[in-house]
């Protein structure tokens, strides 16, 4: 018998061919918008324009994120802290009660696979390892940028140890009280000179410092530096101003160039050899050049009379401002149309709380962002995490459910899974961040990015606390997001 032709052939024809239109419209609109970006890069057009919205300067919201570390910081502490007591009292109270022995059991195992077919155990597996993954690299994002910005604080504190070491100085008297290595500071050379007089009659060590932001070359290397002008009779290698025609001068190791003694490098473009290595003077992108300070200021400055960034004293605030005070009465006035300038004198360390301060403000709440976008990403992949695990493990909490399992018994084991699940990948992602800061450290000279106490607790302050956060959002109300009768029927 043969059967009629269907009627609905024409239909499924015309269906077809409108669906091959559609999809050629789609594929020609997108190869366009393939040659005209190819055009618009070739061009060069849109190479220098992007998108940019400065919207008033917030005070509050920079303290806020340079607050951030410290937030991060204290809760890794109280989190690592109480996350291990919580899952070892759990562990030691699992033999005593039924209930926490069942929560700590559904918390160890593993999360169960589905069975349908090996693709999509394949897929599962992959999504597992790519959230997992992506929660070790917030975690190590977050803990390496802690690191940076720590040492883009704290790091200028070398060269400032340095230069207060040379100087044998617990007091700077500068220009004014919030005077640093990165800003200006000019104390009168006259007024400086007499400082020097009357310290030194009083038996106290007193020496004018230069600084200069200066660039070294060394066949062809260039690094900017950080040129440090100190006069000291007691080294020898720095009593001549010319050696063969050129400056000496000693360079910081950080330099990390092979530079002997006896090299010739340039400084801001004048001659000068190696007279010896210091260490610890340089910091982030800025090499430590020491000389006298006759030679920053005449030679590589070109002005014999620049004023002093600082007067280095061997002795404290009070008694330094005494000093200042009686070498300006011992010079004539300022004429009465002149603005005077009278220096101040600060302690080391609140020379060194300007440095930080400076940098803090100017480039910790990058860092901080950071910070903040790492934590995000952990929090959305922990808590894609949780929620699959909830999904594939369906079956198994509806049965305990339907068994008479209480909600809070599976809600305290996905929340103690969570804890494992923050704790382990605080710990990778901690470790992945010690591992990769030598390499950021090649990447820029003088820089010295380490994964030390602190950065560890914001690793497990952004670990733990997204681990905290996603497993309490998934397992709120967790006998509503799943029905025993629909996957046990009981």
């Amino acid at each position: 018998m043969i059967e009629p032709v269907s009627n609905d052939i024409p239909v499924e024809l015309e269906a077809y061919h409108r669906q091959h239109q559609r999809r050629a419209r789609i594929g020609l609109g997108i190869a366009g918008l393939g040659i005209a970006a190819a055009l618009i890069s070739g061009s060069g057009f849109l190479n220098h324009a992007k998108f940019t919205e400065a919207p008033p300067y917030s005070p509050a919201l920079q303290s806020a994120l340079t607050s951030l570390d410290g937030v991060l910081v204290d809760s890794g502490e109280l989190l690592l802290a109480g996350s291990l007591i919580g899952l070892g009292g759990a562990m030691y109270l699992s033999d005593k009660n039924r209930s926490i022995d069942s929560a700590v059991s559904q918390s160890a195992e593993s999360l169960a696979l589905p069975a349908k077919s090996s693709r999509s155990s394949c897929a599962s597996a992959v999504v597992k390892l790519g959230l997992s993954a992506s929660i070790i690299v917030g975690v190590g994002v977050g803990a390496l940028s802690v690191g940076i910005g720590n040492e883009i604080t704290n790091g200028p504190d070398r060269p400032i140890n340095a230069l207060s070491d040379r100087a044998d100085a617990s007091t700077f008297v500068v220009q004014y009280p919030e005077a640093m290595p990165m800003l200006e500071s000019d104390v009168d050379r006259k007024v400086g000179d007499e400082i020097v007089k009357i310290a030194n009659k009083y038996g106290i060590r007193a020496v004018p410092i230069a600084l200069l932001l200066s660039t070294t070359d060394y066949k062809g290397h260039e690094l900017t530096s950080l040129t440090i002008g100190i006069n000291d009779s007691h080294d020898p290698n720095l009593q001549q101003n010319t050696i063969d025609g050129r400056e000496p001068v000693y360079i910081d190791e950080a330099a990390k160039l092979d530079l002997q003694k006896g090299a010739e490098v340039s400084v801001n473009g004048v001659r000068t050899v190696i007279v010896g290595k210091t260490h610890g003077s340089s910091a982030i992108n800025r090499i430590g050049i020491t000389t006298s300070e006759q030679i920053v200021d005449e030679v590589m400055r070109g002005d014999p009379e620049h004023a002093y960034h600082a007067i280095g004293i061997d002795t404290d605030p009070k008694t330094a401002a005494n000093i200042v005070k009686e070498a300006e009465s011992q010079l004539p006035p300022s004429p009465p149309n002149i603005s005077s300038k009278h220096p101040v004198a600060i302690s080391k360390e609140q020379y060194i709380n300007n440095s930080e301060k400076f940098w803090k403000q100017n480039s910790k709440s990058i860092t901080s962002v950071l910070e903040l976008l790492s934590l995000n990403i952990t929090l959305a992949s922990v808590s894609a995490l949780i929620g699959i695990g909830i999904l594939r493990n369906v079956r198994e909490l509806s049965t305990a459910l339907a068994t008479g399992t209480k909600e809070k018994v599976l809600q305290l084991g996905e929340l103690l899974r969570a804890l494992r699940t923050g704790i382990t990948s605080s710990v990778a992602g901690i470790v992945t961040a010690a591992a990769i800061s030598p390499i950021v450290n090649m990447s820029t000279s003088a820089l010295r990015v380490g994964i030390g106490f602190r950065e560890a607790m914001a690793g497990f302050g952004i670990g733990i606390g997204a681990s905290l956060i996603g497993g309490i959002s998934k397992v709120f109300h967790l006998k509503s997001k799943i029905d025993p009768k629909e996957h046990t029927g009981v």
